[in-house]
């Protein structure tokens, strides 16, 4: 993804991506609730357009209030006639959508529907396990955290690496970034251990599956 930068002519790539790594989590979330003590093998790409899909709508009703609120104070500091908004609302917004994204997440991912990230299933189901679910959130959230911060320092300290005439350095820094990469994809592997883990332990609760 980060080879593929933000040019509009990788988007079709960058979508399949997106739906590849959707699958992958998934993958982890049903291999956990299954009682699996191994670490599932890697999805296929039959199914990386509907796993883009899903995974867009999901941040999509997560984030679609926070996102709105940044984009009208933009046009409001363009001079755009817009609604006025408080960063208060934006912030809390963001709050509340990082708070309902994981629940989210997982309801997609079992259900394996976009449709399962609506209210009416999210909600009732942290109602059911609020303390489990704060911890649970707050790991999930601490990780993808320390993710960013450690891609961010990588990146700033590959970006002088890069341009240095120094082969040993660059080598380095080529080692560095390959070496963050794969500790990203195993706290990325450990965040949805976490999510499944969750739902094994609370599934006779959420009761998603029951007739």
């Amino acid at each position: 993804m980060e080879f593929l930068g933000s040019s509009w002519l990788f988007l079709p790539l960058k979508i399949i991506a997106y739906g590849y790594i959707f699958s992958f989590m998934q993958n982890i979330i049903h291999s956990t609730a299954n009682e699996e003590e191994q670490m599932p093998d890697l999805p296929g790409f039959d199914d990386v357009l509907g796993g883009a899909f899903r995974l867009a709508v999901t941040v999509l009703i997560c984030f679609a209030l926070p996102v709105a609120f940044a984009l009208l104070r933009f046009l409001e500091q363009l001079s755009i006639q817009a609604p006025d908004v408080p960063a208060s609302a934006m912030i809390a917004t963001m709050v509340l959508g990082c708070l309902y994204f994981p629940m989210a997440f997982l309801a997609v991912a079992m259900k394996d529907t976009a449709l399962a990230a609506n209210p009416l299933v999210v909600v009732p189901a942290i109602l059911k396990v609020p303390l489990e679910y704060l911890v649970t959130t707050i790991l999930v959230i601490g990780i993808y955290t320390l993710r960013e911060f450690g891609g961010l320092a990588v990146y700033f300290a590959g970006a002088s690496g890069q341009h240095t005439r120094d082969m040993s350095m660059l080598f380095l820094t080529f080692g560095v970034r390959a070496v963050w990469s794969l500790i990203s994809v195993y706290l990325l592997t450990v965040s949805m251990r976490i999510l499944g883990l969750l739902y094994v332990t609370n599934k006779q609760k959420f009761g998603w599956f029951d007739r």
